[in-house]
C-alpha cells in the first residue's frame, strides 16, 4: 500500500520486509528503525534489504540493546511474572555478524540514549551528540546506558 504524507514530502509503502517488492540494487541509502524488535527472524530481512541496496550504498539498521540495564531489569520482571517478552532484542555484536553475510561493513555504531522516565526534561541533553558522543566512547558503560544501537554500514562495491 502506497501512502503519501500530507505536506507531500514522502511517500510510504508497506510491505513485507522479508520479500521487499523492488529490484535488486534499487537503492543508495537503506533504513530499518523500529522493526528488527518485531521480527522473529531478522538475519534474513538484513539480507534482504542487502539485496536491493546499491554497492557502496549505505544502511541504517537499529537494534535495541539487550545489554542495557533498564532492559535487563524488565527482561528479568517478565521472567518472575511468567509473561513471555514484549519485544525481541538483539545484540549489536549478533546485528554486525548478520551484516557480514550479504557483504556489508559496519562503518559506525552509535548508542541511542534515553533520558530516566521521572526526568524526561533531561531528553536534550541525553540525546545531543556531544553528550552520545562521550557515552560511546565509554565502551562498557555505553552498553548498559544505550536504549538501542544504530549501526550504519556500506555495501561492498
Amino acid at each position: 500500500t502506497l501512502t503519501t504524507d500530507p505536506g507531500r514530502k514522502g511517500r510510504y509503502l508497506a510491505a513485507e520486509a522479508y520479500q521487499l517488492p523492488f529490484g535488486a540494487e534499487s537503492f543508495d541509502l537503506v533504513t530499518c528503525i523500529g522493526v528488527l524488535q518485531a521480527l522473529s527472524q531478522p538475519a534474513l530481512v538484513l539480507t534482504e534489504m542487502a539485496r536491493v541496496l546499491r554497492p557502496g550504498g549505505f544502511v541504517v539498521v537499529e537494534a535495541l540493546n539487550p545489554y542495557e540495564l533498564a532492559a535487563m531489569a524488565r527482561r528479568a520482571g517478565e521472567i518472575v511474572a511468567g509473561r513471555p517478552p514484549r519485544l525481541r532484542f538483539y545484540s549489536p555484536y549478533q546485528v554486525r555478524e548478520w551484516l557480514k553475510e550479504p557483504d556489508i561493513r559496519v562503518r559506525q555504531k552509535r548508542g541511542v540514549y534515553l533520558p530516566p522516565p521521572r526526568l524526561p526534561g533531561l531528553g536534550w541533553c541525553v540525546g545531543s551528540w556531544l553528550v552520545s558522543g562521550v557515552l560511546d566512547r565509554l565502551r562498557p558503560a555505553s552498553l548498559l546506558l544505550a536504549h538501542a544501537v544504530w549501526l550504519v554500514g556500506r555495501k561492498a562495491s
